[in-house]
């Protein structure tokens, strides 16, 4: 039996990662016109493991990206307590 590719409850690796090729495209694009990129859907469907995904050395190699040219953040809005308009902005 094929071992299950997806991970419930917590982030996939970017080694684990499969799919969304469009997406990874699309925001490569972005990072390469140093155009903006939001990430938005409900609970569960990978947000986190795509945003981990952009992080990875390997995928911007694989993009033929550098990544040592951009500076990349990324933030959890649940660390803000508490989340409001006041304490986002």
């Amino acid at each position: 039996m094929a071992q299950n590719p997806f991970t419930v409850g917590q982030a996939v690796s970017p080694e684990r990662f499969v799919g969304r090729e469009s997406q990874i495209e699309i925001a490569f694009d972005q990072i390469s016109s140093r155009g903006n990129l939001a990430v938005w859907g409900g609970p569960g469907i990978g947000k986190t493991s795509f945003l981990e995904l952009l992080t990875s050395p390997d995928v911007w190699h694989l993009q033929g990206q550098d990544p040592e040219a951009a500076v990349i953040v990324l933030l959890n809005c649940l660390s803000i307590q508490p989340f409001n308009a006041d304490s986002f902005w």
